[in-house]
């Protein structure tokens, strides 16, 4: 399965299907089972909007199998793509709304010509 996760001043928000992480981007890099590479972008704001207290339940797959059929317009869902194209636009770069799954995500960020880099 593919996931995505953002990382921005040392640290990395992961949000999973069984709830939400931090950890040190440094552990992320080097540990995270099954990563495969990082795309690099410059932030345009001051901060990023993560969240500052972790959901830890859960969260229903249903949500965003609904989003991916819907092309990213109903429901919001606080799935790892959402999470991280939200948090990409806010760093200045306008991620499309129907970018619903990691290889979509992947492919935009590729298409606009941020620099990735594989592990």
């Amino acid at each position: 399965m593919c996931h995505v996760a953002v990382g921005w001043n040392g640290v990395t928000y992961d949000p999973r299907i069984e709830g939400d992480f931090y950890h040190s981007t440094l552990w992320f890099a080097e540990k995270y089972p099954g990563i495969v590479g990082f795309y690099q972008l410059e932030v345009l704001a001051d901060s990023l909007p993560f969240p500052q207290t972790l959901d830890r339940q859960p969260k229903p797959a249903i949500a965003t199998f609904i989003r991916w059929l819907t092309r990213g317009h109903w429901p919001q869902t606080r799935d790892c793509v959402a999470v991280a194209s939200t948090m990409i636009r806010a760093a200045g770069h306008p991620v499309p709304r129907n970018v619903v799954t990691p290889y979509q995500l992947w492919k935009w960020l590729h298409d606009q010509g941020f620099q990735y880099e594989a592990v």
